[in-house]
């Protein structure tokens, strides 16, 4: 559940909550799609929260009314709040998770310089906002669908091969992006 929240919810919430409304906001992006030329995007701030505001309502007093949870039986029973992080402090303690804590912070600490800086540095090289937009938008398709394409290489005996060889592959595309950025 969680990983499923973090792979596509995320990711779908971060395109329709900044994307997409930088994009309908944009009368450049706006315009690529409707036959007449106009300076205003296609929706306002107002009007985007408001929408969002009302599926919000709609979809949580939906699952309210309509979505029951299932009994739990003595066995499923909680540990309770203090027996639930103790656990979770003894699965942190483990040498591999450690390694693998490590591994995951050095990472990003390398990447998110240039994750960060990347469309800065194409803004002040001149491509507009609009169009860093358009291009940020095209990209999460990718994102939503690489998860489910190279789950089958992750459900296998060595899952962390498949994220280190991506790891050496995005070490040499954020060389290349340094170079030209």
């Amino acid at each position: 559940s969680s990983g499923i929240n973090a792979e596509y919810g995320q990711t779908i919430g971060y395109f329709f909550g900044y994307l997409g409304f930088l994009a309908l906001d944009s009368p450049m992006f706006c315009n690529l799609f409707r036959g007449e030329q106009l300076e205003t995007g296609c929706v306002t701030m107002q009007g985007f929260l408001k929408f969002w505001g009302v599926i919000f309502i709609t979809t949580t007093s939906l699952v309210a009314l309509f979505v029951r949870e299932k009994e739990t039986t003595e066995e499923e029973e909680d540990e309770g709040f203090v027996q639930t992080y103790l656990n979770m402090i003894k699965i942190v303690k483990l040498r591999n998770v450690l390694v693998y804590m490590g591994c995951i912070c050095i990472v990003k600490a390398c990447f998110s310089p240039v994750d960060s800086l990347t469309g800065l540095k194409l803004l002040e090289a001149g491509l507009s906002r609009d169009m860093l937009v358009t291009l940020s938008a095209f990209l999460i398709p990718l994102q939503i669908v690489l998860p489910l394409v190279i789950t089958k290489y992750t459900n296998s005996q060595f899952p962390l091969n498949t994220y280190t060889s991506a790891v050496y592959l995005r070490t040499l595309g954020v060389a290349l992006i340094t170079i030209l950025v």
